[in-house]
């Protein structure tokens, strides 16, 4: 009696590409390197040719298992969506081409995703040439239903997602009205149909340049506020969900303003919204982005969250909190900007430093302002002549 083998699940890995016949075979290497190919899944390989006049279709046939298809002028969002409507595998996954999977990719996410039958997607983490750091950082990581989360931000690249099929047929598939953030709009579709999974670890390198293929930021702001607004039509039209639609639109207004004065008009118009970490971190890095900029960073810096403690006009002892800790940040983000400078502007990130641990103590243990204020103690210390000691202090110092 002979023994069936089990079926191994395929697992379908699109390839967009437009031009880049020198990136491709390195992004093409590194799906097929992925360990347990063979044992653990199956994998199909499709590369959506979005209109190359390179030898990009001679890189392809280098690798005969690889399916090639070619469009025209689709965009991100329809280059992968021919992909995927191409694929048979029971899962789908992405890669852009001048970036690369890591071999335990599939290794990990396929035996996650088995094991929550619920799930629509899992995702995991991935290398950001940019900052030197993991994506998403895992205080924003989370699993589970995880719609509301991402109302208020992307947390997962494209190419760390793996997705199941039919969750397609429910959420449908990439936008492809959408010139920029239409990843960040099936996420959010599939999250309201499906729990997420997040799996701990590296699984991609997102290599960042400044010809990356359909980059577009002309219509950044239209293209945010398209994708929150129509996140928040599939919320009912109900009392209980008032404050996370206002909320959601109000994260996008003051991700866009074009002005200080404008950021002021958002606080002023809802206060509340310093509550919410995000909205802390951009009107800090707007002070700090304009106290750098002055003669006199460290005047500015005051100036300018006396300006938004007006703006905010708290009275109560929660909102006066969440205000403090947004001035804190102010200073925090300013002493970071000016640590790297000449003397006088180390000088100056020393004190803007003392100020925002003066403010909020727990900020000395949660960044980089410790090392900034010893350097500042250390500096000092060094520059300071030291006194002759007495002939009564000499022989209590040898005693």
């Amino acid at each position: 009696m002979t023994e069936t083998r089990p079926t191994l699940p395929l697992v379908s890995a699109i390839i967009p590409t437009r031009n880049r016949a020198a990136l491709l075979d390195r992004a093409l290497d590194s799906v097929f390197a992925q360990e347990g190919l063979g044992k653990l899944f199956e994998l199909e390989v499709i590369v959506v040719d979005d209109g190359s006049t390179d030898t990009t279709v001679d890189v392809v046939r280098r690798y005969p298992q690889v399916r090639y298809i070619v469009s025209h002028c689709r965009g991100a969002a329809g280059t992968r969506n021919i992909g995927i409507r191409a694929s048979r595998g029971r899962f789908v996954c992405f890669l852009d081409d001048d970036d690369v999977w890591l071999p335990k990719r599939l290794k990990l996410q396929i035996p996650a995703i088995e094991r929550h039958a619920e799930a629509g997607a899992v995702y995991s983490q991935v290398f950001h040439t940019e900052t030197g750091k993991p994506y998403p950082d895992l205080s924003r990581a989370a699993s589970g239903r995880i719609f509301n989360a991402l109302l208020f931000g992307n947390c997962m690249c494209v190419h760390s997602v793996l997705i199941r099929r039919e969750a397609f047929e429910k959420a449908g598939y990439f936008d492809d009205s959408l010139s920029c953030y239409e990843d960040w709009d099936l996420w959010l579709r599939l999250s309201f149909h499906y729990p997420f999974v997040f799996v701990p670890g590296l699984v991609a390198v997102y290599i960042v340049s400044g010809f990356g293929l359909w980059q577009s930021s002309a219509n950044a702001e239209q293209n945010n506020a398209r994708v929150i607004d129509k996140a928040l039509r599939m919320l009912p039209d109900a009392v209980e969900y008032s404050e996370l639609k206002t909320t959601a639109r109000v994260r996008v207004t003051l991700a866009y303003c074009p002005t200080w004065t404008k950021v002021l008009e958002t606080v002023h118009a809802y206060p509340w919204v310093l509550r919410h970490d995000w909205a802390r971190r951009w009107v800090s890095r707007w002070i700090r982005t304009r106290a750098v900029k002055t003669e006199s960073p460290l005047f500015a810096v005051q100036q300018l969250c006396g300006e938004m403690k007006t703006a905010a006009g708290h009275r109560s002892v929660t909102g006066r909190w969440w205000v403090r800790q947004t001035v804190a940040k102010a200073w925090a983000e300013t002493a970071s900007a000016l640590a790297d400078g000449p003397p006088a502007q180390r000088r100056d990130a020393v004190r803007a430093a003392v100020r925002a641990v003066a403010v909020s103590p727990s900020l000395l243990t949660r960044s980089r302002l410790a090392p900034i204020i010893a350097s500042g103690v250390f500096a000092s210390g060094a520059g300071r002549p030291r006194k002759a000691m007495t002939r009564e202090q000499t022989r209590a110092r040898v005693s």
